[in-house]
């Protein structure tokens, strides 16, 4: 039976027992969480797990077992995003095109939407045939393996 059949009232029981949530906040917090799997951003701008202040534990990151966290800032691995961002070579015309590295910090610290957004021109630089990383970071490639592109969460979960 999907939700919709079930009264709105009924609804307000099950998600107060299960989360401690009204039907409102729940679907509220399901809406982002579906619009961030559609972007599907690289595995390491999350966290594999986020603190829940329902349950007062760290749970599974909401996109892959759905818990209804209200801070999506907490989604994100903000000193990992950052470290990408540095790695970015802004001489370059194609990715300097949406603005320089300062104006990219002070977007991420403002909203963690803006997340979303460098994620999406992240994936946009990828699509260029030429690389957007500084010189140093394609030979840390070439002869390690990045530090900043390992993590432990599975990118086959999203």
């Amino acid at each position: 039976m999907l939700l919709r059949g079930i009264p709105t009232d009924l609804q307000d029981l099950i998600f107060e027992f299960a989360w401690k949530k009204r039907t409102n906040a729940v679907k509220s917090t399901l809406d982002v969480v579906l619009a961030l799997k559609t972007h599907q951003l690289p595995a390491n701008f999350y966290h594999s797990v986020v603190w829940s202040w329902i349950e007062n534990k760290f749970v599974p990151l909401p996109l892959v077992i759905f818990s209804p966290v209200d801070d999506f800032r907490n989604f994100f691995n903000f000193p990992r995003i950052r470290c990408i961002l540095m790695q970015l070579d802004f001489r370059k015309r194609h990715v300097k095109s949406m603005g320089n590295r300062v104006f990219w910090l002070n977007l991420l610290e403002n909203h963690w939407s803006f997340a979303v957004q460098f994620g999406l021109f992240l994936k946009l630089l990828h699509s260029f045939p030429i690389s957007p990383y500084c010189p140093t970071y394609e030979v840390e490639l070439s002869r390690s393996g990045s530090r900043f592109w390992g993590g432990a969460f599975p990118i086959e979960l999203l």
